[in-house]
């Protein structure tokens, strides 16, 4: 079994410079706990994520005005990616080695395709693993290739 057989596609994104009055009211909408940050709508490659604790510590913690906010100022770049055609076994390790709670997915391209949470992993353990010994080397590729790339 592969990432792109879990991620959740319906997954919220806004870019840097929309209003962080307009981000919480994306999560409102949508039931979401998180939003995804883009470049661009036309070019979706993540570069941040906003949560509702980046949203208190970053407004409420500092007594900030999010009328006076974009999301820029307070998404979160310490973001994980991985590749849509990574295991899920790899992607569990990736998780693990870096100790995160979830990670952004994205194409071959860098473009977003949607988030997965190790709660997600958790979920959906009771389908069949379908997981080639390839799987670990599309990372690989994939994680060489990055560097080169600027964000």
């Amino acid at each position: 079994m592969f990432v792109r057989d879990l991620i959740n596609e319906n997954s919220v994104i806004c870019t840097e410079h929309m209003p962080l009055t307009k981000v919480y009211q994306l999560m409102q909408e949508n039931g979401c706990d998180c939003i995804t940050v883009v470049e661009s709508y036309a070019h979706p490659i993540p570069i941040g994520i906003i949560t509702e604790h980046d949203m208190c510590l970053h407004v409420v913690g500092k007594g900030r005005d999010p009328h006076a906010l974009t999301a820029a100022n307070v998404m979160n770049t310490n973001i994980i990616k991985a590749p849509y055609m990574l295991s899920v076994t790899d992607f569990s390790d990736l998780m693990k080695n870096k100790q995160a709670k979830r990670a952004l997915i994205v194409n071959e391209d860098g473009m977003f395709c949607g988030t997965l949470a190790n709660v997600d992993l958790e979920n959906k353990n009771d389908k069949p693993q379908t997981e080639t010994p390839l799987s670990s080397e599309v990372y690989k590729a994939y994680d060489a290739s990055r560097v080169n790339r600027i964000y």
